[in-house]
């Protein structure tokens, strides 16, 4: 197959299309996605089914993105791929943040900040030890990049933690007329701190890509895999590249129907919102990583 564009009306992109809804049985839970929207824009059902029903596409939504980011990343090679899977890695919960900040709801994003670090660290890493020990009795891993990755971990701890204990304490002394901690000084600590995450982050790319790429190398029969695929790609780049920005939009929508339905679903199961951003929102997130 070959070209370097692919016309949505072309035969060759309806087939691509096919192809794509069939690697996986997640993907059958799309229909949710029309339904969803239907749900909460024009038949207006109870908030606990335009929930359900959000929460349902977003599991499919996240694994299309998840293989369209893969298959970028392995048909473009070097250092755009490596911008490019850093910065989807976690668009869904960006995406969802972000709606949920415009509807005000800053107490359900700093739960769904912790709940996917937990979802992650235990979630996704235990699921993959657990089945993988299954078939192997020994497991391998990058020590280079587990190392790196639990340095900003901790330091991604560490600036939430530091963040918070200043704002406890102004909250014991807020009836204390001495006290020199007021609002606008714990919101512009919150500020610096995040300047100094994205900061830390692209420290950690430009180590990535650039100084000691080295250090992440693959083994021989992943590159071999890699290269394969660069040299026979099953669809053009473009395809892909569209698919991407289809599931992001989509991402988008469903995201805004989510969150304009999480009280009425946290109310009518009798549930805390902040359990909803801890627990189950990762969880959809994350779903696609770990079924598949």
């Amino acid at each position: 197959m070959t070209g370097n564009s692919v016309n949505p009306t072309s035969p060759i992109f309806s087939e691509a299309l096919k192809i794509i809804i069939k690697s996986s049985w997640l993907n059958w839970l799309l229909v949710c996605f029309p339904l969803g929207i239907l749900a909460d824009f024009l038949f207006h059902w109870t908030g606990l089914v335009t929930f359900a029903l959000n929460i349902l596409a977003i599991i499919p939504l996240a694994s299309l993105l998840n293989l369209a980011t893969e298959e970028i990343c392995d048909q473009k090679g070097g250092s755009v791929a490596g911008i490019l899977g850093a910065a989807f890695g976690n668009v869904v919960e960006l995406i969802i943040s972000i709606f949920m900040l415009i509807h005000g709801e800053i107490e359900v994003v700093q739960a769904l900040m912790l709940g996917s670090i937990i979802s992650n660290l235990l979630l996704v890493l235990g699921t993959c030890m657990l089945v993988g020990g299954y078939s192997h009795k020994i497991q391998k891993f990058n020590q280079t990049a587990a190392q790196t990755s639990s340095s900003l971990m901790a330091l991604s701890c560490i600036s939430l933690l530091i963040p918070v204990a200043f704002n406890s304490l102004f909250d014991n002394n807020n009836n204390n007329k001495n006290s020199i901690l007021i609002p606008e000084e714990i919101l512009d600590f919150f500020r610096r701190t995040a300047i100094c995450l994205l900061i830390a982050y692209l420290l950690y790319l430009f180590f990535q890509l650039k100084t000691h790429p080295y250090l992440f190398k693959e083994d021989e029969i992943v590159i071999e895999q890699l290269l394969l695929k660069i040299e026979n790609p099953l669809f053009p780049l473009s395809f892909f590249i569209s698919l991407l920005v289809i599931v992001t939009v989509c991402i988008a929508l469903t995201s805004d129907c989510l969150v304009s339905s999480i009280e009425e679903a946290a109310k009518t199961l009798k549930i805390n919102k902040f359990f909803v951003g801890l627990i189950i929102l990762p969880i959809a997130g994350n779903a696609a990583e770990v079924l598949i």
